[in-house]
């Protein structure tokens, strides 16, 4: 399930379980190859089939990814939530440079504008601590 989406003109960070993903890889792993041996032996038809490279490349990708993650510490886990439980909800809302949020009860919310930090890096600072792992991967400033 995701959990979280951020997004940056940079990067797209999507928080996911380690669990699910890894079950993700496996699951397209399996495909791949299905779709390499069916090549081989005739089952599968290798014109319709031209892009299998280019997944299977990507898949060697995300499997590296995720060994480098996992075994590095770099993976974030996002918060487990009781399956009874709903995921709790922040909406933010940008009109004319302006950004405002509404969010259940329980969420820690925290805006940060690049705009006015560009105007005014003192000023504006950065995010509090506790958000510090959510803005590494943006380059976002961390207060100290």
């Amino acid at each position: 399930m995701l959990r979280n989406i951020l997004w940056s003109n940079k990067l797209e960070n999507v928080f996911i379980s380690k669990k699910i993903l890894a079950s993700l890889i496996d699951m397209s792993r399996l495909h791949v190859d299905d779709i390499e041996t069916g090549i081989e032996d005739g089952t599968y038809i290798s014109s319709e089939n031209e892009d299998i490279d280019i997944k299977s490349k990507n898949l060697g990708l995300a499997e590296t990814l995720y060994k480098d993650a996992t075994v590095g510490k770099t993976f974030v886990e996002p918060p487990c939530l009781d399956e009874k439980q709903s995921p709790r909800r922040c909406l933010v809302v940008v009109s004319g440079g302006v950004a405002d949020s509404v969010y259940d009860d329980g969420v820690d919310v925290e805006i940060f504008d690049w705009d006015n930090y560009r105007d005014d890096p003192r000023g504006t600072g950065g995010v509090s601590s506790h958000f510090a792992d959510l803005a590494a991967p943006l380059d976002i400033p961390v207060q100290s």
